[in-house]
Formats: structure tokens, C-alpha cells, sequence
């Protein structure tokens, strides 16, 4: 069985050189026919062209409206569904992520039988003090178990998209943080099922683990508001918040696995 074309999609704010340094890591893992979107947020980097001119899977897009990696994403959406004609494998994640190596390949491979449009991937989270936590899942899960537990991260989750159309009814939130959520959850209501595997694909850092600084805090607000997005009510929301918040506290405060 040959599968549809991979496209990536990644919005980006920061310095180019950890931009160029995401591309090289994983443009070598691309075949010829895949395309990965590179939605620039407010800025115009000249060398981008030159990589453009070099590997002929890079589509750079310059977004010049309100800031945010929601924003470029539903970019890049719209111009996916504006391109796209036929099936393909949709891939988004962040240009500071990293791909582990092989991790293209064996994500065509793993999908190649797989009967579920949307297939969610193990991560690792790396902090500044190089603290790692692996997080990953294995089984086939539904809304109500993404709304309790929120278990496919943007990054290593790969959709397959059927009819390009699908792309207008679904959208990444405006937020500066949990932008992902309402995409997924859009995409999960719509396709109804996910299979999650707890094998290593990604790897992403984040801030210093020990800091109580509001960062954490702030992901609950940015939680509850991403409920709020996707239509549940205020009770809804705060219910799911709280379990969320729950879960925080037991990954965090309580090193325990989840």
C-alpha cells in the first residue's frame, strides 16, 4: 500500500538559526513528493528563499496579521486546502521540535495499515536543566477520553486527511498557549476515534522543570479557555479543568506516571 504525501506544517517566531537548525535536522527524512509549510509569524527572513531553492519540499508563507502560532497554522490550513486536491498525511508540530532520527519513515511505515485518521506518537519533554520526561500512550481513545486527559500533542500527532475540504472545519485557537487544543478536539468530534502508540517520536524542551513561575499556572487558564473554544459550557469547562489540573499535580508535584 502507497501512502498519500506527508505535509508538514510549522509556524514560527525566533532566531533563524534554530529555524535552520529543525530543517536540517529532518529535511534529509523527507521523500521527494512531501511538503513541509513554513508559516513565518511577522517576519521576513531573506534566507529562507535560498533553503526554498535548495530543497524543493520547503514552502515558506509570510503571516504579517496578529501574532500567534494559531494563527499561522490556520495559514498554512488554508493553504493546504487551497493546494491540496488529494488524500495526504497532515503533520503539524513547532520549529523548535525535534523529529528523533528515522522518526519519518517509521511513522509511513507504522501507518501503512493503520485504519484510524488520526494516530498519536510518544514525546519526550526536555527542560532547561536537561530533566526529561517521556510521555506517551498506547490504545484507541475517544472525545471523552481527549477532554479528561488531552493525550495528542501537536507534534507527534499525524492526521490523515481524506478529502482537503475536512481542513475548513477545523481550526488551531488564536491563544499563545494551547492553540493545538481546539484542532484537535475539532478533529477528534469529527473522525470520533484515535490511536495513540507509546512509541518515541518527538522530542520538545520546555522551561526550567522546578519553576513555580506562572508558566503552569497560566496552562490551566489557557485550558479552561480552550473548553470554552470548543463549545462546552462553563460548568463543562471547569469540570475538565479541574481534572486537568488534577493531573498536573500528580505529574508534577508528585512524580508519579501518567
Amino acid at each position: 500500500m502507497n501512502l498519500p504525501k506527508l505535509i508538514l506544517l510549522t509556524p514560527y517566531s525566533g532566531p533563524k538559526e534554530i529555524l535552520f537548525e529543525t530543517i536540517n535536522s529532518i529535511i534529509s527524512q523527507l521523500a521527494r513528493n512531501d511538503n513541509w509549510i513554513i508559516v513565518l509569524d511577522n517576519q521576513d527572513i531573506e534566507e529562507c528563499r535560498n533553503l526554498e531553492k535548495k530543497y524543493e519540499q520547503l514552502i515558506f508563507l509570510n503571516y504579517f496579521g496578529p501574532r500567534g502560532a494559531g494563527n499561522c497554522r490556520n495559514m498554512g490550513l488554508d493553504y493546504i486546502s487551497e493546494k491540496q486536491k488529494k488524500e495526504f498525511l497532515l503533520l503539524p508540530f513547532d520549529g523548535d521540535d525535534r523529529i528523533v532520527d528515522g522518526g519519518i519513515n517509521f511513522l509511513k511505515k507504522k501507518l501503512q495499515s493503520e485504519k484510524y485518521n488520526i494516530v498519536s506518537f510518544a514525546h519526550t519533554k526536555i527542560w532547561s536543566d536537561q530533566t526529561k520526561r517521556f510521555v506517551g500512550y498506547n490504545g484507541v481513545f475517544n472525545i471523552e477520553n481527549l477532554l479528561k486527559r488531552y493525550i495528542t500533542p501537536c507534534g507527534s500527532t499525524v492526521l490523515k486527511i481524506e478529502q482537503p475540504f475536512i481542513l475548513k472545519n477545523l481550526r488551531f485557537g488564536t491563544r499563545f498557549r494551547a492553540n493545538d487544543a481546539l484542532f484537535f478536539f475539532q478533529a477528534v468530534k469529527y473522525f470520533g476515534k484515535f490511536q495513540c502508540y507509546p512509541d518515541l517520536f518527538l522530542e520538545y524542551k520546555i522551561g526550567n522543570s522546578n519553576s513555580l513561575s506562572g508558566k503552569k499556572f497560566k496552562m490551566i487558564y489557557y485550558k479552561f479557555m480552550a473548553f470554552r473554544d470548543f463549545g462546552l459550557s462553563r460548568y463543562e469547562a471547569f469540570y475538565y479543568t479541574f481534572l486537568f489540573l488534577i493531573l498536573g499535580i500528580r505529574r508534577h508535584f508528585l512524580k508519579q506516571s501518567i
